[in-house]
């Protein structure tokens, strides 16, 4: 079959015999050297097409590629949402708990008319228990209060027993393990809701201060707050947050970096400090009569 031939120099176009397909030789009109091309014709000009299998993988691992991306922003999501969902229910926990103590303080002084003091003390002047083992009674634990020696010392061979009951109340919600310690502590010191002194009857754990003797008004004073996980203490220990002005300096330094620091007030409300809360108001919250 003769090849349709078209000079690509002059453009003369002419018929040329099928046996002379792919050789070369002069354009019969501009002298120039060409080369006949094949009986076939030219290559296609956008290469081989690809078969319907080869599509059908590209479609599929395009697919396959969609799907894969999103399971995978899909589960990223979902852990973040998870993340969030268990940091709220901590902060949660954490308020509740502060809260059921601050009502265990408020129905002490109810019973006693007065707050606890931080400890008991021996007759020698020896703080003995902590006063979260005299609020026990008030919390619904009263059988765990009555197997407390209450006139001897926290680690006392009897009551150093009662160390690993801690009340679940007293266990962070961050915390796991089964130490007995706790990082709910009452703020003490001169000038605050526990001023560190015994009260009329110090073997009794009631201190000398009621709710009545806070100048500076119950919303605006701090009682209990929770304390960083290295300052945990054993939780039947007098033990606490004891005010300084290097306390307050590392207090400041806490609710900065960690942004939201729970405590409860002597209403027996809950809130943050927050990270804007700065040295000098935190020193206004934790004073009791500093007209503030």
């Amino acid at each position: 079959m003769p090849i349709d031939f078209t000079c690509p120099h002059c453009g003369h176009h002419t018929m040329v015999a099928d046996q002379f397909a792919g050789q070369a030789g002069p354009c019969g009109r501009c002298g120039q050297m060409v080369t006949i091309p094949g009986a076939g014709g030219p290559p296609p000009p956008y290469g081989p097409r690809q078969s319907k299998a080869g599509v059908t993988a590209i479609i599929v691992v395009g697919i396959v590629g969609v799907v894969l991306l999103a399971c995978g922003l899909g589960y990223y999501f979902l852990m973040k949402g998870a993340g969030y969902a268990r940091n709220a229910a901590r902060r949660t926990a954490n308020s509740n708990n502060l809260h059921q103590i601050s009502i265990a303080i408020h129905n002490f002084h109810d019973v006693y008319g007065h707050l606890p003091a931080h400890a008991n003390y021996d007759p020698n002047g020896k703080p003995l228990l902590s006063w979260r083992v005299h609020v026990l009674p008030l919390m619904e634990h009263g059988q765990l209060y009555e197997r407390f020696h209450l006139d001897e010392p926290w680690d006392s061979p009897h009551n150093s027993q009662l160390t690993s009951q801690m009340p679940i109340v007293y266990r962070h919600p961050e915390d796991t393990g089964a130490d007995g310690k706790t990082r709910y502590l009452a703020i003490i010191g001169p000038g605050t809701m526990f001023p560190l002194q015994p009260g009329s009857k110090p073997e009794t754990g009631i201190g000398t201060l009621r709710l009545a003797d806070i100048p500076d008004g119950l919303p605006g004073t701090l009682m209990v707050l929770e304390a960083p996980p290295e300052q945990a203490v054993i939780w039947t220990k007098p033990d606490d947050w004891q005010y300084t002005p290097q306390s307050l300096d590392q207090l400041a330094a806490y609710v900065a970096e960690r942004k939201y620091v729970l405590a409860a007030r002597a209403d027996a409300s809950v809130s943050a400090l927050k990270s804007d809360t700065g040295r000098e108001d935190l020193r206004h919250l934790l004073e009791i009569n500093d007209g503030k």
